[in-house]
């Protein structure tokens, strides 16, 4: 088996993908952590070729003030040949 595949049938992306749950806190639901900690990682995680995160709607910080979709958003913005989903 190959270690990706075609996404829409023209994106090649990793079958392995970065799981984006831990973003933006330290614990299931927990407090928030610095916005900027989640950037720095998703950066890290690009350059190191990351190109699948693995996300959902409800990976937030217990209080919901920071938000792994919207880090994800921010850091791709300035990357490309990301996927997330």
């Amino acid at each position: 088996m190959s270690n990706d595949f075609r996404l829409g049938g023209d994106l090649p992306i990793d079958r392995m993908g970065f799981g984006a749950m831990r973003l933006p806190t330290n614990s299931f639901h927990g407090p928030a952590r610095d916005p900027e900690t989640g950037r720095a990682v998703l950066r890290r995680a690009v350059e190191l070729g990351v190109n699948h995160i693995d996300t959902a709607a409800f990976y937030t910080s217990g209080d919901r003030t920071v938000r792994a979709n919207t880090l994800i958003r921010e850091v791709l913005q300035t990357s490309r040949g990301v996927s997330s989903g």
